[in-house]
């Protein structure tokens, strides 16, 4: 039937709802007609998209907001990403932005998804950061997601809230690539805590930190503290004077807990450190080693500067690094080991193995500030509690050129290491034989060594030193 404009006139001229389109009454065509469904008819729910030939409202939002890059509308969408129960694009947001500000207008929430359709890209007319909201999970659905954003000092996504995470199990990259200057991956900021994560994503090319603890703090909230679970990837992360996972230097704390049969997490490829603790800062990784395949649920690879740095002040909080497997670290033009533990660091080392690194399995040094002797707080394993490491191997591509465990650094007095109960090779699993262990006064090709502070010792037993 002819009709002049609206819907209205359309109804009531054929009895159903429809289009007038170039003075004529129509069903829709969707997707063409979204704008011209949602000009004709409005809804409280929000926008009114075409769906099966016919204007229909868009879905109430429930416990998922829904993003779409490709198709999404941020001036009308509702977010829920249907319209009767029917994917219909213009029902989702077209950015994390207008999705995060939606669910920021409702601060009283429950539990909450915010999943981005893919395969896509977010980088257009987002602001970064992404804050992702409290008790709310960023993932995606029907295929893999991108982030990209780009610019100087971009951080890509903060989390600094309780229960605010990203786990992605069909895909989700973020990559810094576009990015320059102090450009990081995901910040862990004050207001996260143990329930803050990351899971299943992979984070790669950012020129400072794949992940960062931030040590500024907010009145009213304690220190920042996040958590790495399975599946995450952090890859090409950092330079030369930085690294892929950076936790302090004020009193924050990192967990990272990955069980057997579970999606391994991985720092690798970094141009600097694999994983950094400063100052105050504290970590705590669990998981497992297969000593026999050489794989790990924690793993820490091919770090051109060295694998784990742990640079503790007196005051840093009790840590440890529990079933984590370091190697071909430290290969950069100078070498370096797998670990450097300063001696005053309070990090308790169990169950690791640290092989086929530039240098030493275990670097542990005096730092140079210290004007008196150090109190020795690191711990590669102690009577009726043994470290069950491995730290040095004869076979070739497994190595460390220097040593299993080297102590260096300045004479401030005669300490001793505690160093009970690891493996360094055939016949010298020193938690169960009392085997003899090569010494080096020169970290060199050997088991142990000591270089410069030779009044100090490393404590081996059940083996000997020679």
């Amino acid at each position: 039937p002819a009709c002049a404009s609206g819907q209205i006139a359309c109804d009531q001229a054929d009895g159903r709802p429809g289009l007038c389109v170039s003075g004529a009454c129509g069903v829709c065509a969707s997707p063409a007609d979204d704008l011209a469904c949602n000009g004709a008819y409005t809804s409280k729910t929000g926008a009114t998209v075409c769906v099966a030939g016919a204007c229909r409202p868009c879905d109430l939002v429930g416990t998922a907001y829904v993003v779409d890059p490709v198709a999404g509308n941020d001036a009308t969408a509702t977010g829920s990403g249907t319209s009767g129960g029917v994917a219909a694009g213009a029902c989702a947001f077209k950015t994390v932005t207008a999705a995060v500000k939606a669910i920021g207008a409702n601060p009283s929430h429950g539990a909450l998804t915010l999943e981005i359709v893919g395969p896509s890209t977010v980088a257009a007319g987002e602001a970064f950061p992404l804050v992702i909201p409290n008790n709310t999970i960023l993932t995606t659905r029907v295929g893999a997601v991108t982030i990209a954003p780009t610019g100087k000092d971009v951080r890509a996504i903060t989390l600094s809230e309780a229960g605010a995470g990203v786990s992605a199990p069909l895909g989700l990259t973020i990559d810094g690539a576009g990015t320059t200057g102090l450009g990081r991956g995901v910040v862990f900021d004050t207001g996260a805590d143990d329930s803050t994560f990351l899971e299943h994503v992979r984070i790669r090319r950012f020129p400072t930190n794949g992940v960062w603890v931030a040590s500024s703090q907010r009145p009213g909230f304690g220190p920042t503290r996040g958590a790495l679970r399975q599946g995450v990837e952090i890859d090409e992360c950092g330079a030369t004077a930085t690294a892929a996972v950076a936790v302090g230097d004020g009193a924050v704390f990192l967990t990272c807990t990955v069980a057997a049969g579970e999606a391994p997490t991985r720092i690798t490829r970094s141009p600097g450190v694999g994983l950094r603790v400063m100052g105050n800062g504290g970590v705590k990784f669990e998981g497992v080693v297969n000593f026999t395949k050489l794989t790990g649920t924690i793993e820490v690879t091919d770090n051109v500067v060295m694998g784990v740095d742990v640079l503790q002040s007196p005051a840093g909080a009790s840590s440890s690094l529990t079933g984590v497997l370091v190697r071909g670290n430290g290969k950069g033009v100078d070498v370096g080991p797998g670990i450097k533990l300063a001696v005053n660091s309070k990090v308790k080392l169990r169950a690791s193995l640290t092989l086929g690194n530039g240098s030493h399995g275990v670097l542990v040094a005096t730092p140079t500030n210290f004007s008196t002797t150090p109190t020795v707080a690191v711990d590669l394993g102690a009577d009726g509690d043994y470290g069950g490491n491995v730290l040095q191997s004869d076979a070739a591509g497994l190595r460390n050129p220097g040593v299993g465990v080297c102590f260096a650094g300045p004479v401030v007095g005669a300490l001793k290491i505690p160093a009970r109960g690891n493996r360094f090779g055939v016949g010298k699993d020193c938690d169960s034989v009392a085997g003899k262990l090569v010494f080096s006064s020169a970290c060199k090709d050997a088991d142990v060594g000591i270089m410069t502070n030779l009044v100090s010792t490393i404590d081996t037993l059940l083996c000997t030193q020679k």
